[in-house]
């Protein structure tokens, strides 16, 4: 199992570490081990989770890595956006 810190889950998903700190909140995803002040920890689960919940920006999409996040292409062959 791989597991993310705030910095590199916020590069998976394609936003900033306090935007995937405040999601995680939020929504209670994710886990705290050493309590508040010290750094946050997620899975893929979690990091899947937040996507799912969060957001649908194409401007997000665009940024995510869809490969480690184990998607598709965002566009297709031709180009044109994926259906």
């Amino acid at each position: 199992m791989k597991i993310f810190t705030t910095k590199t889950g916020a590069k998976v998903l394609g936003v900033k570490q306090d935007t995937l700190k405040h999601y995680a909140v939020k929504f209670g995803v994710g886990i705290q081990p050493g309590g508040s002040g010290t750094p946050w920890f997620f899975t893929m689960e979690h990091l899947m989770t937040i996507r799912e919940r969060a957001w649908k920006w194409e401007k997000v999409e665009m940024q995510e890595n869809r490969e480690e996040l184990g998607l598709g292409l965002l566009y297709n062959a031709d180009t044109s956006p994926r259906s």
